[in-house]
């Protein structure tokens, strides 16, 4: 697991590298309720993620259609009491939703209202400041307001070797993935209409040139979607693997 943390964090690391200066709202404190970190957690893991609104899916599909739902009797207890989030009497693929929803609002880091790998920076640059006895100082990079809201809601992934709200590297490592899985980040929609085509493709292949080119615009907001959501194989590279990748989702999708 840790192997995969390193390797995931190396890819944010270079990917946030990238990136124009983070942008940061100054005069906003989020919209997320951070007493819910615990009150979502239904998979009892310690953790509020996607794997909480996954849980609630399976729990869903089971009683609907009788499939497996190997849990221990603690955590089917836990959702029967908590998971009906929208309060309307059932537990069911609305709630999940929602539950996704308040996670997108945890995870924007930054308080810029937009969830990108903007927000792991800004974890990987609190953990920096830390680290170098600058944060919450003149030197430091963060917003009062963004150093604030990190320390509340940025420890993302606890183990039995961390101490409590240990805010580091590994959460960073840790987002990003969750994101990728839940957010469907690096899922082919490069571009975000929810259609995955050849349009798609094409951001990948004309940022991959520019790189190649060293004529990279990190402004670009089509390069900046690229660098987000274009590692398709999730090797670490964005280039013309990743357009393969995407053009063959295209073409079983045109044959369905």
């Amino acid at each position: 697991m840790k192997n995969k943390f390193l390797a995931i964090l190396a890819a944010s690391v270079c990917a946030a590298a990238m990136l124009p200066t983070a942008s940061y709202a100054a005069d906003s404190t989020g919209s997320f309720d951070v007493s819910l970190i615990k009150k979502y957690d239904f998979n009892l893991d310690g953790m509020f993620t996607s794997a909480d609104a996954n849980i609630l899916l399976e729990y869903y599909s089971h009683n609907q259609s009788g499939s497996s739902f190997n849990y221990s009797d603690n955590v089917i207890s836990y959702i029967e009491k908590n998971a009906d989030v929208n309060g309307d009497g059932k537990i069911n693929s609305s709630d999940s939703a929602q539950v996704l929803s308040a996670l997108k609002l945890r995870y924007d880091f930054n308080l810029d209202g937009t969830l990108d790998i903007r927000d792991c920076n800004a974890i990987l640059t609190y953990y920096t400041e830390k680290q170098d006895g600058n944060l919450s100082t003149a030197k430091s990079k963060l917003p009062a307001n963004v150093t604030a809201y990190i320390q509340s809601a940025g420890n993302v992934y606890v183990s039995s070797d961390e101490t409590a709200n240990d805010i580091n590297s590994v959460d960073a490592a840790f987002i990003l993935n969750d994101c990728k899985s839940a957010f469907y980040f690096s899922s082919g929609d490069v571009d975000g209409n929810n259609t995955v085509d050849a349009v798609d493709a094409s951001i990948i292949l004309s940022y991959y040139s520019a790189v190649q080119l060293n004529s990279l615009s990190v402004d670009s907001a089509e390069y900046q979607k690229a660098i987000t959501f274009g590692d398709i194989n999730s090797d670490g590279t964005i280039d013309a693997r990743d357009a393969s990748a995407i053009s063959d989702m295209y073409t079983k999708n045109m044959s369905l």
